[in-house]
C-alpha cells in the first residue's frame, strides 16, 4: 500500500520521505534503545514492576511524540534519579512488608 492508504487506515502516523528515511530510523531506533535500556533498568531497580508498567512509566518520564525531542528529554531528564527513586521505594516497601510479617514481640528488636 501507499503511505497516503496507510495514514487513513492508522496504520502509521505520517508518511516518510525516502531522503529522511536513514535519519528517521537512526532517532528511531536509538530512542528505543535508550527506552529499552531505561526499562530493564527500572525493573533491575524495582522487581515488582513488569514489563508493561516499567513501560508505562518510563514513557511518562519522556512524553514527546518527536524521537529527536524524546532523546533531548531523556538526555536532560536525569533518568538515573528516577531510577534510583524508585529503587528506593521499591526497598521501603520490602522492608514495610517484612516488618509486618514479623510477629509483635519480635518488632521492637528488629529496630534496634
Amino acid at each position: 500500500d501507499r503511505a497516503g492508504r496507510m495514514e487513513a487506515k492508522g496504520v502509521i502516523r505520517k508518511g516518510l520521505e525516502w531522503r529522511r528515511a536513514r535519519e528517521f530510523f537512526f532517532f528511531r531506533v536509538r530512542r528505543r534503545l535508550l527506552e529499552q535500556s531505561a526499562i530493564n533498568r527500572l525493573q533491575a531497580a524495582d522487581s515488582s514492576l513488569s514489563a508493561a508498567d516499567a513501560k508505562k512509566v518510563v514513557a511518562s518520564w519522556m512524553p514527546e511524540e518527536d524521537d529527536k525531542a524524546a532523546i533531548s528529554s531523556y538526555d536532560a531528564a536525569d533518568i538515573e534519579t528516577k531510577i534510583e527513586v524508585a529503587r528506593v521505594e521499591a526497598l521501603k516497601r520490602a522492608f514495610k512488608e517484612l516488618y509486618e510479617q514479623l510477629p509483635e514481640g519480635e518488632r521492637a528488636s528488629a529496630l534496634s
